[in-house]
């Protein structure tokens, strides 16, 4: 019987919810005429940060991205932005930042949907031919999937993998 009850304690434990919250009272910036399409939470937990990605659309006309990509640490946060497009995804490898979309330039500088950050500038991290929607870390090897053709022109056919300073087909 104490099996019993000690399961259904925890079963009651793990269906609490907790308390939905308003992004604008958590410090986040949200357009007074607009609306925010958020993609991704990313939590990076070897820096104590949560990424935000995604976009804020101001003017619905002109479909201007006021916010792309944003981090919370510390009770702060930071905004990088403008990205040309959408940020879909983000991933922390070798102690990098590196952030994969719909985008073709980061804060002025030229890029093809995935780019890294050395701490003050965004820098291209391949060349794909299309969007990038997930980046994802499997035993120390980065692997990229999206609605991609070519990455660093190769035939990827949407899936790739980093090996060493390059984006290389994942087998078929």
């Amino acid at each position: 019987m104490r099996r019993y009850l000690i399961l259904l304690s925890f079963g009651v434990l793990l269906s609490t919810h907790a308390k939905s919250q308003w992004w604008g009272d958590a410090g986040f910036r949200v357009p007074a005429d607009g609306v925010t399409l958020l993609t991704q939470l990313y939590n990076d937990t070897a820096n104590d940060a949560l990424y935000v990605l995604g976009s804020a659309t101001v003017n619905f006309q002109t479909d201007s991205d006021a916010e792309s990509f944003s981090k919370y640490q510390q009770g702060q946060w930071t905004t990088y932005a403008p990205f040309s497009n959408e940020v879909q995804t983000a991933v922390v490898y070798h102690d990098t930042l590196i952030v994969g979309g719909y985008f073709t330039t980061a804060v002025g500088a030229s890029v093809s949907n995935i780019a890294y950050f050395d701490g003050s500038t965004w820098h291209p991290y391949g060349q794909f031919d299309e969007a990038i929607y997930r980046l994802r870390v499997l035993d120390g090897t980065l692997y990229a999937m999206g609605g991609f053709t070519y990455a660093d022109g190769q035939l990827c056919n949407g899936l790739a993998k980093r090996v060493g300073d390059s984006w290389m087909p994942v087998g078929y």
